[in-house]
């Protein structure tokens, strides 16, 4: 039997959290798992309306589809609005920003799954960090 302070995973998700799943491309999902980009931003749409409407505890976001597509879990931090159209940059990449554009906010990555990087594979999550992660929520 597994070690009973690893909290219990279902398909790499942590049970009972509330998940927030995005798929993202390859540019920014490794500037993501990188830690060099900590903001999502989407443009407003019924769908990202209707996800953020809700309350998360964590963001699964994946680079394409699938069980074996990498991916990784980080804190989700809440969302704001952006107020004014705006140009962002994140190490060669460029981000257009417009007003009313949705900023989702990430925290500390809790997990990565499928990651060619040896460095980056599947960390154990105990249970005092998911703790951590939800106590401020």
């Amino acid at each position: 039997m597994k070690d009973r302070l690893n909290l219990v995973r279902y398909s790499g998700v942590i049970l009972g959290s509330r998940v927030l799943h995005l798929t993202l491309k390859k540019e920014w999902f490794d500037l993501m798992i990188s830690e060099k980009k900590k903001v999502e931003y989407r443009k407003p749409s019924d769908w990202i309306i209707s996800r953020l409407q809700k309350e998360y505890d964590v963001i699964k976001f994946t680079n394409g589809y699938g069980s074996d597509k990498p991916y990784f879990i980080c804190e989700y931090k809440g969302f704001e609005i952006s107020n004014e159209s705006e140009t962002i940059h994140v190490e060669k990449s460029k981000i257009e920003v417009e007003e009313g554009t949705y900023m989702i906010k990430l925290g500390k990555i809790i997990e990565k799954g499928n990651v060619k990087n040896t460095t980056t594979q599947n960390h154990p999550v105990t249970v005092d960090l998911i703790k951590d992660t939800l106590k401020d929520k």
